[in-house]
C-alpha cells in the first residue's frame, strides 16, 4: 500500500523529466542553435575589434594588461557557464511537472468541475507555477552579477586608461584617446552579450550532445544486413517458416518456439508469427524465407516498407488525406489514390470535405470509414504480402465488413494474405489455417482437413469459441 504508489511515482516523475529533458533538446536544436552561434561569433568579433580600438587608442602601458583582463574574462565565463548549466537544467526539470499539471486539467477539466477539485488543483498549479519561476529569479540573479563583474572591470580599464593619459600625455594621441575612451563605454555590454549568448550556444550544444549519444548508443535493432534477391520477378509473395524460436529484445523466454511450416499467396498466419515477419521479434533460431530469400538478410526499413498492414485500430499521420494514402510518396498520379477511395466507397465524402489536400481529422469517417480507409491506403501499394490483424474485429456493421471481406477477396486475390482471426465464420475462405496455442504451432492445414482431423481447431469450431482462435 505504501511502497508500490511511491515506486510507481518515483519512476514516472524520472520518465517525465526524461522525456521533457529530450524535448527540450530537440526545441534548443531546433530553434536556438543556429541564433545563438551566429550572435556569438558577431559578438566575438565585435569585442575583438572594440579591445583593438580599446588598448591600441591609448598608452602602450595599458596594452600590458590585456593577458590580465582575458585572464579575467576567461574565469569569468567559465564560472557563468557552469552556475547557468545547472540553472538551465533545473528549469527544465521544474517546467514538466507545470505542463504536466496544464495537460491533465485541460484533459480532466469536467470531471474537477463535477467533483469539486477545482481549489485544491489551483493551489497545486499555483505550486506547481512558483516552483519554476525559481529558476528564473536565480538566473536573473546571476545575470545581474555578471553585468556588476563586467562593469567593474570594464571601469578599471577606463580610469587605468584615463591616468595614463593624464599621466603621460605627450606619448599619447588625442584622438586615438578619444576613440579608446567611446568605445569602453560599450564594452562591458558587449561583453556580457559575448558570454550570454556562449552559454546558450554550450547549451545548445550539450543538447545536441545529448541527442548524438541517444541516437548511438540506445540498443536497437541490428540492420546491418544484406539485401538478398530484390528483382520483381522473384517477388510472388512465398512464406516459409524453419524452425523458428523467437524472443522478444534479449528476453531468455521464448515467445515462439520451432514454428516450421510454408505459406504460399493467398494464406494466413498468427500475430506472433507476423511480428517475426516483420522482424520486431529477435529469431534465436530458424529462418524465415520470403521467396526462398532468408528474411534476416533483407534490411528492416525495407522488409517492413515492402509489407503491406492493416492493424486491427485504423492508425492516422498528422497531415492530409494524400499523405496518409501514400505515406512513402511512392506514386505521383493522385488517379491511383482516388481509384482507391472510389473502391472502398469513400472518395465523395472526401471529396465533399475538400479534396486529398485537407486536414485528415477523426471525426470525418465512422470506425467502419476508418478501416476502409486503411484498406485503401494498401490498395494504392499492392505489395505482394498483406498482413491483417482482424481489421473487423471491431466493426459491427455488417454491411462495411462483407465490403471489406469483398474488397480483399477481388484485389487480393493473388497476393498472400496473412490474417489473424478472431471470428471462424470466415476461415472458409482460407487456403490454410495456423492454430497457434502457448506460442507453438499445434495445427495447420486447410480448414477442410482441420475440421475432419480431431484437434483444437475442431474443437473450436463445434464449440463455437471464436476468441480462442488468433492468440498467441
Amino acid at each position: 500500500m505504501i511502497i508500490a504508489p511511491k515506486t510507481a511515482a518515483k519512476f514516472h516523475r524520472a520518465l517525465l523529466d526524461t522525456v521533457f529533458i529530450f524535448s527540450e533538446d530537440l526545441g534548443y536544436i531546433g530553434g536556438e542553435l543556429s541564433n545563438a552561434f551566429d550572435i556569438t561569433v558577431t559578438s566575438l568579433l565585435g569585442c575583438i575589434a572594440e579591445a583593438v580600438l580599446i588598448f591600441t587608442g591609448s598608452s602602450k602601458y595599458v596594452s600590458s594588461i590585456i593577458p590580465f583582463c582575458v585572464m579575467i574574462v576567461f574565469f569569468l565565463g567559465k564560472f557563468y557557464l557552469r552556475t547557468s548549466r545547472v540553472i538551465r537544467l533545473r528549469e527544465i526539470e521544474l517546467k514538466a511537472p507545470l505542463q504536466s499539471q496544464l495537460l491533465e486539467v485541460h484533459t480532466g477539466l469536467l470531471t474537477l468541475r463535477a467533483f469539486g477539485w477545482t481549489e485544491h488543483y489551483e493551489e497545486r498549479n499555483k505550486q506547481a507555477l512558483t516552483a519554476s519561476q525559481q529558476p528564473y529569479y536565480l538566473l536573473f540573479c546571476l545575470q545581474r552579477w555578471l553585468n556588476l563583474v563586467l562593469d567593474l572591470l570594464v571601469a578599471g580599464i577606463a580610469i587605468l586608461v584615463v591616468s595614463i593619459a593624464t599621466t603621460i600625455g605627450r606619448e599619447s594621441s588625442t584622438g586615438f584617446l578619444g576613440v579608446a575612451l567611446f568605445n569602453i563605454v560599450n564594452f562591458s555590454g558587449s561583453l556580457q552579450q559575448l558570454i550570454s549568448h556562449w552559454t546558450t550556444l554550450e547549451t545548445s550544444l550539450g543538447a545536441l550532445s545529448r541527442i548524438k549519444s541517444f541516437v548511438e548508443d540506445t540498443p536497437r535493432e541490428n540492420i546491418n544486413k544484406e539485401s538478398g534477391d530484390s528483382s520483381d520477378d522473384s517477388k510472388k509473395g512465398g512464406i516459409s517458416f524453419v524452425g523458428v524460436y523467437g524472443t522478444h529484445g534479449q528476453a531468455e523466454d521464448y515467445t515462439i518456439e520451432d514454428i516450421t511450416f510454408e505459406i504460399q499467396p493467398a494464406t494466413s498466419g498468427k500475430s506472433s508469427l507476423i511480428m517475426a515477419l516483420m522482424q520486431m521479434l529477435e529469431i534465436r533460431n530458424g529462418t524465415i524465407r520470403i521467396d526462398g530469400v532468408d528474411a534476416s538478410r533483407i534490411p528492416q526499413p525495407r522488409i517492413r516498407a515492402e509489407l503491406n498492414t492493416i492493424s486491427q485500430e485504423p492508425i492516422f499521420l498528422h497531415g492530409s488525406v494524400r499523405l496518409n494514402l501514400d505515406p512513402h510518396a511512392r506514386t505521383n498520379d493522385e488517379n491511383v489514390l482516388i481509384d482507391a477511395l472510389r473502391t472502398v466507397g469513400l472518395w465523395d465524402i472526401i471529396n465533399a470535405e475538400g479534396g486529398l489536400d485537407i486536414e485528415l481529422s477523426d471525426d470525418i469517417f465512422s470506425h467502419g470509414q476508418k478501416q476502409l480507409f486503411c484498406l485503401a491506403r494498401a490498395l494504392c501499394h499492392l505489395g505482394q504480402i498483406l498482413i491483417m490483424d482482424e481489421p473487423t474485429s471491431s466493426i459491427d456493421d455488417t454491411k462495411t465488413e462483407k465490403k471489406i471481406d469483398n474488397i480483399i477477396k477481388q484485389h487480393f486475390q493473388h497476393h498472400t494474405v496473412l490474417c489473424i482471426m478472431h471470428k471462424l465464420h470466415n476461415v472458409g475462405s482460407l487456403d490454410k489455417v495456423a492454430v497457434m496455442e502457448k506460442g507453438r504451432l499445434v495445427e495447420f492445414g486447410s480448414p477442410q482437413d482441420l475440421r475432419e482431423r480431431e484437434g483444437v481447431f475442431k474443437t473450436l469450431v463445434t464449440s463455437g469459441n471464436w476468441g480462442s482462435v488468433g492468440s498467441s
